[in-house]
């Protein structure tokens, strides 16, 4: 599902319609020296990339190629291209702007109440034909779409699929769903009797599960839950099925190369390259809980505060970063939880410079930010620029703040 969502939301990104989308996920994952194009191809599971390294795009288009395996959960990810590829041909049958038509039907089809966590293949195929006759109406173009989306793949046929929309039909009836709307069911609780978080991990030819009860919802910001193990530990772990939940690395099967790199961009995507982490990183692996972040917040002593107030006010307000925090002798900034404070010089004599970077959401906010800083009494260091000596999308802007510091601001995304 989450490939299907992801799918949605890039084509309405950029306007594309079904026919014109490209139906890739993960699409810029791979350096060229990855012989492939994406991590999954939706519209031709099997074919996302075919690399000596990584090996062949094993996910299945149609159920005759079904992948029968206890790996993955029962493999999860590699399965997933038939009701990929299921999706695919009922949005583009349906034609127009997917998420308005087959989107549509598989949205319902999630939040209409009566689908059971432990559904298979047939019977989610059989609720999203349901789906779309309920909102396009019997026998409409779009319902039958989605049905023959299913038989290509191989998944329904019609004898089939009439006894599992019947069968659907009394799930529906029976949990009490009206008009599309199902009734509030209560959430289970967490903390003491909470459902258990697995983190699956592959490492070499070993795999096992790790798992830590989270006294947070599963979702909640605020949860910094991790389980970390050695890998004797994975091996020897086990725990029942978590699908979605599977974690795996790239691990090459030739000494030194992922020190070489294996091609694979880091900064982005589900498959990572394997590397050795520093030590002190290593000594925390047998179960102490990392944070998210390396650091929480910074602070600067300023010999002119009022002056250092009215240029970060200015500067930071730019970024969509506020003062959140005031504490008289100092104040803090952030978007939701102050991050940065500067405050009353009271310590130390002499200056040493310091280089602060802080991150924008575009290359319009870099700019935004120099010409704030000018306006407030700032020398520009660097005008905002592309410097590929840092790498290809690396766009900064320098400025020397009151005190005297060297403050940037960045965005690392394509122009």
């Amino acid at each position: 599902m989450s490939d299907v969502f992801g799918s949605l939301v890039k084509q309405h990104l950029l306007g594309q319609s079904a026919a014109s989308a490209d139906w890739l996920i993960g699409e810029g994952l791979f350096t060229d020296a990855v012989q492939g194009v994406a991590l999954r191809s939706m519209k031709a599971p099997g074919t996302a990339y075919d690399d000596p390294t990584l090996g062949k795009d094993p996910q299945p288009a149609s159920m005759a190629d079904l992948v029968d395996t206890s790996d993955d959960n029962g493999g999860v990810h590699i399965n997933s291209g038939i009701p990929n590829r299921a999706f695919y041909l009922a949005a583009t049958a349906i034609g127009g702007n997917a998420w308005e038509g087959a989107g549509a039907v598989w949205y319902d089809t999630l939040t209409g109440g009566s689908l059971e966590p432990d559904a298979d293949f047939a019977t989610f195929a059989a609720a999203t034909v349901t789906a779309a006759t309920a909102r396009f109406g019997e026998g409409s173009p779009q319902a039958a779409a989605v049905a023959d989306a299913w038989a290509q793949v191989g998944v329904l046929s019609s004898s089939r699929l009439g006894r599992r929309r019947a069968a659907h039909h009394e799930r529906s009836r029976r949990s009490g769903r009206v008009g599309g709307t199902p009734q509030a069911r209560p959430r289970r609780p967490h903390g003491a009797g909470a459902p258990v978080w697995r983190v699956h991990r592959r490492a070499a030819r070993a795999r096992g599960a790790a798992r830590r009860a989270c006294p947070t919802p599963r979702r909640s910001a605020g949860c910094r839950c991790s389980a970390r193990a050695s890998l004797l530990d994975l091996a020897a772990a086990s725990g029942e099925p978590a699908p979605d939940r599977y974690v795996y690395q790239v691990v090459s099967p030739q000494p030194g190369l992922l020190d070489a790199g294996t091609g694979l961009d880091v900064r982005a995507g589900e498959q990572q390259p394997a590397r050795r982490r520093p030590v002190a990183a290593r000594r925390h692996a047998a179960g102490a809980v990392m944070p998210a972040a390396v650091l929480d917040h910074v602070g600067l002593q300023c010999a002119d505060y009022p002056a250092s107030q009215r240029f970060y006010d200015a500067v930071l307000g730019e970024l969509g970063l506020t003062r959140l925090m005031d504490v008289g002798v100092a104040c803090g900034y952030g978007a939701d939880h102050p991050v940065f404070w500067i405050g009353l010089h009271e310590t130390g004599t002499g200056f040493r410079e310091s280089h602060l970077a802080f991150a924008a959401a575009d290359r319009a906010a870099v700019d935004a930010f120099v010409a704030a800083a000018v306006a407030h009494g700032g020398e520009v260091l660097h005008e905002p620029r592309v410097r590929p000596e840092y790498h290809e999308h690396y766009y900064g802007g320098f400025v020397r703040d009151p005190d005297g510091n060297n403050v940037e601001a960045v965005c690392h995304r394509p122009g």
